[in-house]
Formats: structure tokens, C-alpha cells, sequence
């Protein structure tokens, strides 16, 4: 019997952003025929209060990516790990399944990364260009934030 390829794709949220990244994780997948495992978990981050924030609990969910006999994991290491940046680098190391950081360049590990900044020009030249704005405003999160 032929070995079907599983991935792992690690999320906190359902946020736009999160979504998107199942979406395009599960195209991708389908197109490829590989079978796709989501974990919906929360932050590991050590900087957020554990009474504010139920994340340490829903966190737990991250254990069974060893268990699940996946080929390779993709964890999205900025929104898991948001403010500290040794938890970003560490949380990698705790996995036996081969990883693929989404979005943080972590040494020893092979990354993926898109370009905001090419993004926003071709957002706002779009804009100039076919729609003749002359006002535009961006709207971002945190200068500290995944979204910034």
C-alpha cells in the first residue's frame, strides 16, 4: 500500500489572517493529493497572563502533532509564539516531526515567507492607477504584532 503524504498546519484562531492560511494550505494539499491535520490551539507565549487568557489550556492541542505519524508540520511560529522571541526560536525543538516555519525565519529550519511590503505597493499602485485615488490610509496592528 502506497504512503499517502499528511501535513500538520498549527493555528490560534479564526482569525481572517488564519484563514486564510487554511485555505491556501488546503488548496494546496488537495492539489497535491497530501492530506491535511489542523490543530486549532492556542499561544504559548510566557508573556501573556495565564487568568486573561485561556491559551496555556487550548496549547494543549499542539502535543498530538507527534502522535498523528505526520510528515511534516507547518507552524506559523510569529502567531503562536507572538512577543518572545526565544519561545519563538525554542517551540520548533519540542516537535520529532519535521517542521516548516510559516513566516519566521528560524535557524535550522526551513521557512516560507511572503513579502508585505511588495504587497502593500502593488495594493496602493492598484488603487492609484485603476481607481485615480488620491487619499489612502493603511490600517495595521502593533508595531510588535504579526500583523504590522
Amino acid at each position: 500500500m502506497e504512503h499517502s503524504i499528511k501535513a500538520g498546519l498549527m493555528i490560534t484562531s479564526a482569525s481572517d489572517y488564519n484563514m486564510e492560511i487554511c485555505r491556501g494550505a488546503n488548496e494546496a494539499c488537495k492539489e497535491l493529493g497530501i492530506e491535511l491535520v489542523i490543530f486549532f490551539g492556542g499561544s504559548v507565549d510566557p508573556n501573556v497572563e495565564f487568568v486573561q487568557s485561556s491559551d496555556y489550556q487550548k496549547a494543549n492541542v499542539y502535543v498530538f502533532a507527534d502522535y498523528l505519524d505526520l510528515d511534516f508540520l507547518v507552524i506559523p511560529a510569529s502567531s503562536i509564539c507572538r512577543t518572545d522571541q526565544k519561545t519563538r526560536e525554542a517551540f520548533p525543538k519540542y516537535f520529532h516531526t519535521p517542521v516548516v516555519t510559516l513566516n519566521s525565519q528560524i535557524k535550522d529550519y526551513p521557512f516560507v515567507v511572503y513579502n508585505n511590503k511588495k504587497s502593500v505597493y502593488n495594493a496602493v499602485s492598484y488603487m492609484i492607477e485603476k481607481n485615480h485615488c488620491q487619499h489612502i490610509g493603511i490600517i495595521t496592528g502593533y508595531d510588535s504584532g504579526v500583523t504590522a
